[in-house]
């Protein structure tokens, strides 16, 4: 087990209020329940980041080139426990699973990771902004923008360069075909949710009256579609079991706007 001042220093958590991958990090922790034994429980500060077009911060030297270089959220930093900072959500997920057992049931465990690993094989950026991708280009203008400047460090240029490469491969996901790829995705998925659900007596979880991590990605991505009103893509009885999780005390702490979509993609 790591030092125990490592342990107790608190986690930065890089966040963005309508940031999906964000929100499923928050309610992970959320949810955490108990910790595992000879472990404190895990002080987490959050750091908001702003994606807007208007207030760019995610695209800063700091962020950029000391915190993730895809300027991308969420971020969980540690230099004590983790060394250089996790920025994936799902590597993030599994160390609060490692921190708190509960989220990861070893019953359930393995369905869990296959579905997690199918949930995030989604593409949420084209269902939620469309394949017109107006938005993704704004953001490349900005970051063209930015490197047109001839008062930024080398390392920033060179961090934002990366971004713009990585910019220009995801465009190509911005398409008709990518957007019914992901619809049908979706579809599939939520199917699974649905069956799983209704082995469990449809409870106030996915696996019963406790939550899971699975709950944790699951419920955020099931509102960024109802936001989005993708009502043809989840199921009603999902539908139902997001609205009575969002009226509850969980959601709004996490989510205190309520909605998971922007402003800047209404």
């Amino acid at each position: 087990m790591m030092d125990s001042h490592a342990l107790s220093s608190p986690f930065e958590l890089y966040s963005a209020p309508y940031s999906v991958r964000a929100i499923i990090v928050r309610l992970t922790y959320a949810m955490r329940g108990r910790p595992r034994e000879g472990y404190p429980d895990m002080t987490l500060r959050i750091k908001s980041i702003s994606l807007s077009p208007q207030n760019p911060e995610h695209l800063d030297e700091a962020f950029l080139c000391n915190v993730n270089k895809l300027g991308q959220v969420p971020v969980l930093v540690n230099k004590g426990a983790l060394g250089a900072p996790m920025p994936q959500t799902l590597d993030i997920s599994w160390y609060l699973c490692d921190w708190y057992p509960d989220l990861l049931p070893r019953e359930h465990e393995a369905q869990i990771r296959r579905l997690l690993e199918e949930l995030h094989a989604i593409n949420y950026a084209v269902l939620t902004f469309g394949p017109d991708a107006a938005l993704l280009r704004g953001s490349m203008g900005r970051v063209d923008g930015l490197l047109g400047r001839r008062d930024i460090s080398a390392a920033h240029r060179e961090a934002l360069e990366l971004k713009a490469r990585h910019m220009r491969d995801s465009a190509h996901g911005f398409t008709m075909d990518g957007l019914r790829r992901h619809e049908e995705r979706s579809r599939g998925f939520l199917a699974k949710i649905v069956e799983v659900r209704g082995r469990f007596g449809d409870d106030a979880y996915i696996f019963g009256p406790r939550p899971t991590v699975l709950d944790a990605h699951v419920l955020p991505f099931i509102g960024r579609l109802c936001d989005r009103k993708r009502a043809d893509l989840v199921d009603q009885r999902l539908a139902s079991w997001f609205q009575a999780f969002k009226s509850g005390s969980m959601w709004r702490e996490v989510v205190p706007g309520e909605t998971t979509l922007p402003p800047f993609a209404a």
